[in-house]
């Protein structure tokens, strides 16, 4: 009887990359306003989405994971439900959180650029600038390369077995740094927790050839965004995640074998490149951060970059290649939450503190309430096998992610953050605030991140806890 009710849940499974990168006719792109007023004029190496698709016969799941800002996810989640009838809770959208691709990639099909310009939005500083031609031009660009994406997925499904394993990789570390005045800046700090988990999803169709993988990891992709060629201009590029992914697929290509590798976040928010964050000390206690506004550093971080890709790269195969058992019949199970909490601002923090480190001044800093306003997070819990992955909208800290795994009902708990719902739903009353969301003792010591986390008192690992136990037991005892 059990082997009649597996046996529908055969796996098929289908896979694309698309290339994202501008075209020359975008350029030139404007960066994110803190790291200075240089903008990207050339990309150095392509951008890509991913798309991975499963089918069981029952159900399909699709994964989309892009190096940049995708175009109209509203209008990319109705296209694959309306033309390939893949339903709304089934679609996970997330990107690698790079710092080096362009700023924005802004399309909507339903009106104009014109028309889209008249409504002035609020950002974390203030009002946004008006979307740009190129900008608008990209993000219609991401849209129709996302719908490509899709297609050729869905062309490429064939039958499939699935297995998943974890390792380790060295290449992050807490950029949470303690000063010799006590107050913590970014940087680097070996002394606070950094998860090494190095998570792999693995994808092979009959004949044992990888169709498609999934690496999952904490670290940010800040290698290259504030650098400078030597004739003064920047750069456009995956930066560390879209290295490490390249490398895996070339790595398969010469075995023989043409696969898809997308990589994701995990619970990376303060954890940073082990080869990052320069900062000069001087004898009188004095430093510079070597993160601040108009500061540009050299090709060089470019090439430990490449350095560090490659040996995440050759840490994902290892992983890859130790996956022995692999099951054709997989079940998917998903169960969606949409948390609103209570929003917060700190007092005495902006744009000055935002462009330089040496500008905070932890004893003007606290918090304030926002009345009326509120902080949304979607999350996700996707059960692929026995395996569970749980999506998360916005940057999770590492030590609520490590909580997390403790804590969850299955192992080997994936945590894929950047995701982005992508749904329906009534944001008059947000708080445009950061992404930032950090736990009691970030928000009881002041990290870096403290000044930019939105939601009050620091709730958020307490109501994401709830919610994902909430999860686990609407999956794991549907009839109860």
């Amino acid at each position: 009887m059990e082997d009649t009710i597996m046996s529908k849940y055969r796996l098929k499974v289908g896979a694309a990359r698309k290339d994202v990168t501008p075209l020359p006719s975008m350029f030139p792109f404007k960066q994110a306003d803190l790291n200075g007023d240089g903008q990207y004029t050339y990309a150095r190496q392509a951008i890509h989405l991913r798309a991975v698709i499963l089918d069981n016969g029952v159900k399909r799941f699709l994964f989309l994971v892009s190096e940049t800002e995708c175009g109209n996810l509203h209008y990319i989640k109705k296209y694959a439900m309306e033309k390939y009838g893949i339903t709304e809770d089934y679609i996970s959208f997330s990107n690698t959180h790079s710092h080096s691709c362009p700023l924005k990639a802004v399309y909507d099909p339903g009106t104009t650029l014109e028309e889209m310009n008249r409504e002035v939005k609020m950002g974390e500083f203030g009002p946004e600038s008006p979307v740009q031609q190129n900008e608008w031009d990209y993000g219609k660009y991401c849209f129709e390369q996302s719908i490509a994406a899709i297609d050729d997925a869905v062309a490429n499904l064939k039958p499939a077995r699935f297995g998943h394993a974890e390792g380790k990789s060295y290449i992050n570390i807490s950029r949470d740094e303690l000063l010799p005045n006590g107050q913590y800046a970014f940087g680097t700090n070996p002394e606070r927790p950094s998860d090494k988990t190095l998570s792999v999803l693995k994808f092979v169709d009959e004949n044992g050839s990888m169709i498609a993988g999934i690496i999952n990891y904490a670290v940010h992709s800040t290698m290259g965004f504030r650098v400078k060629d030597k004739d003064g201009n920047m750069a456009a590029y995956g930066d560390l995640a879209g290295e490490i992914a390249n490398f895996v697929e070339e790595a398969y290509a010469i075995r023989g074998e043409e696969t898809v590798v997308a990589w994701t976040i995990a619970a990376g928010a303060n954890q940073t490149p082990v080869h990052s964050f320069f900062h000069t000390y001087h004898p009188d206690g004095s430093w510079e951060p070597d993160e601040r506004y108009n500061h540009y550093l050299g090709e060089y971080m470019w090439k430990l970059s490449a350095h560090m890709a490659a040996r995440q790269g050759n840490d994902a195969l290892k992983v890859f290649d130790s996956i022995s058992k692999l099951k054709e019949n997989i079940r998917i199970d998903v169960a969606e939450r949409y948390l609103k909490l209570p929003a917060t601002k700190v007092t005495n923090w902006g744009l000055p503190q935002l462009f330089d480190d040496r500008e905070i001044d932890d004893s003007k800093m606290h918090n304030v309430d926002v009345p009326n306003q509120f902080v949304y997070i979607g999350l996700k819990l996707i059960k692929i096998g026995d395996l569970p992955v749980f999506c998360y909208e916005g940057e999770m800290m590492v030590e609520i992610g490590m909580r997390l795994k403790e804590a969850a009902p299955l192992k080997n708990l994936v945590i894929v953050t950047c995701y982005q719902p992508a749904v329906d739903r009534d944001l008059h009353d947000r708080f445009h605030g950061s992404h930032y969301y950090v736990d009691k003792w970030g928000f009881e010591n002041h990290t870096p991140s403290y000044g930019r986390n939105p939601v009050k008192d620091a709730i958020t690992e307490e109501k994401v806890t709830e919610a994902m136990f909430d999860m686990f037991d609407e999956i794991l005892n549907p009839d109860i």
